[in-house]
């Protein structure tokens, strides 16, 4: 008895990892809203919308995990009148303040899915203007969530901490901040034009008891990737 087996190649049994979010080479630019908690060497006139700014970021994916990245923003508020430490509040009922942090870092994205977690760190730079005159460099961190609705951006959300060893009155000042913001990725895109799978023989006649020896190949993306196949036929 002889019987004919056949090979069932389709997408449903293509097995091919899910295209990462971010992809080497990317280039990231995108702009956030933020919320500032302002350290204790100065007191910040209320109320909480007194705390919120705006800035940017432009980042650079050394691999499909590790960006580089720059950010800043510009985030103004009011001092509190008569602080004796800020002698422009004394006599007036509030003084603006500018707050500018710039920051350096390396970000590590976690995963490759749709929500990817964020964990960051390198140098910043603060700068304080108007009501105070006054910068300084530290170390800053970032934890947050990269939400990828789409392949080409990304909703993230993120908190920040910012550390300025020797800041304002000489003493250690700690920022923090609560960002939300939209990046768009550029570069290094797939169109899966190239995607291909390919098997041989695509069918074969076997007595009983007969082998056969199959080659499969595919390419997703521009890359080698596995194949899962199955047998079957009469007999």
């Amino acid at each position: 008895m002889r019987f004919r087996g056949f090979i069932v190649a389709a997408m449903g049994v293509l097995a091919v990892a899910p295209l990462a979010a971010q992809k080497k080479g990317q280039i990231e630019i995108g702009g956030f809203g933020r919320y500032t908690g302002y350290p204790d060497s100065y007191i910040v006139r209320g109320p909480d919308d007194n705390r919120l700014g705006a800035g940017g970021r432009l980042g650079y994916f050394l691999s499909d995990h590790l960006g580089l990245e720059v950010d800043g923003s510009f985030n103004p508020t009011d001092l509190a009148a008569d602080q004796p430490n800020v002698p422009s509040t004394i006599g007036a009922r509030s003084r603006p303040l500018m707050y500018n942090p710039w920051n350096l870092r390396g970000v590590y994205n976690f995963g490759s899915g749709s929500v990817r977690p964020m964990l960051g760190a390198g140098v910043n730079y603060t700068k304080l203007t108007k009501g105070i005159e006054e910068s300084g460099v530290g170390v800053g961190a970032l934890a947050g969530l990269r939400l990828n609705p789409v392949s080409w951006a990304s909703l993230r959300l993120e908190g920040t901490a910012d550390i300025i060893p020797s800041g304002f009155n000489d003493e250690s000042n700690l920022y923090l901040g609560a960002q939300a913001g939209l990046s768009l990725l550029i570069g290094t895109g797939c169109d899966h034009s190239g995607d291909m799978i390919g098997i041989r023989p695509t069918s074969a006649e076997l007595a009983p008891g007969g082998s056969q020896a199959f080659m499969a190949e595919a390419t997703y993306c521009g890359k080698p990737d596995a194949v899962v196949y199955r047998l079957n036929g009469p007999g």
